[in-house]
């Protein structure tokens, strides 16, 4: 019977696979990787199989995604699994909206000094990015409740999807949230000076009142 690997020894797998070329082997090991209880193990292979292409593990990354769900503070403390089976996806090019639409919604609030931690604040912004990369329809609607997400990193996520649709969608949206906030904002469209792009896809900046600082979103 082969001796069962220790945690140190798959991650020592894991960094010979990443830097070793691509062979039938690999997807084997990265799918069986991608079942493990193991969350960071699960997170390390996702990012893997995502840097050799291995799009035959998309089933496993779903999979993976969907058993993280459950329990999730205990199964996935700091959202590792979840964040990288998406980023993976979407890598990818993974074209069906629904788990991006269930990861953008998604808040894993975890125990910390003080108040609680949501630690799935990047994977809601990488989410937004991928909805907009497959052109889903309503991703002006899920994007402007992240650009009053409670977490900056949504926040910034949104506002950089929102490049990515059409103007008369994004403008409006983009606007309003440089006037909300406590200190004043506004938005310097990078398009204005130059000719013949009038109608492109949206081109901002956001400064304060003075236009010297960047404003965080």
């Amino acid at each position: 019977m082969a001796k069962k690997q220790s945690t140190e020894e798959k991650l020592a797998t894991l960094r010979q696979l990443k830097n070793a070329p691509l062979v039938p082997e690999t997807e084997k090991t990265l799918g069986k990787m991608l079942g493990l209880a193991n969350n960071i193990l699960v997170a390390k292979a996702a990012t893997i199989a995502g840097h050799h292409g291995i799009d035959a593990l998309i089933p496993n990354l779903l999979e993976a995604f969907d058993r993280f769900c459950d329990n999730p503070v205990k199964r996935d403390p700091g959202c590792l699994a979840k964040e990288a089976a998406i980023a993976t996806l979407d890598q990818m090019d993974y074209g069906d909206a629904a788990i991006f639409l269930r990861g953008i919604k998604w808040i894993q609030a975890e125990p910390a000094y003080g108040r609680p931690v949501d630690t799935a604040a990047g994977m809601r912004g990488q989410c937004a990015l991928a909805l907009v990369r497959i052109g889903y329809a309503d991703a002006a609607l899920e994007l402007a409740e992240l650009l009053v997400d409670a977490e900056s990193q949504p926040r910034i996520a949104a506002a950089r999807a929102l490049a990515g649709i059409s103007r008369d969608q994004s403008e409006p949206l983009l606007r309003l949230k440089a006037l909300m906030g406590k200190y004043p904002m506004f938005l310097i469209d990078k398009n204005e000076s130059r000719p013949g792009h009038e109608n492109s896809q949206t081109n901002y900046s956001i400064v304060d009142s003075d236009g010297a600082h960047p404003v965080p979103l």
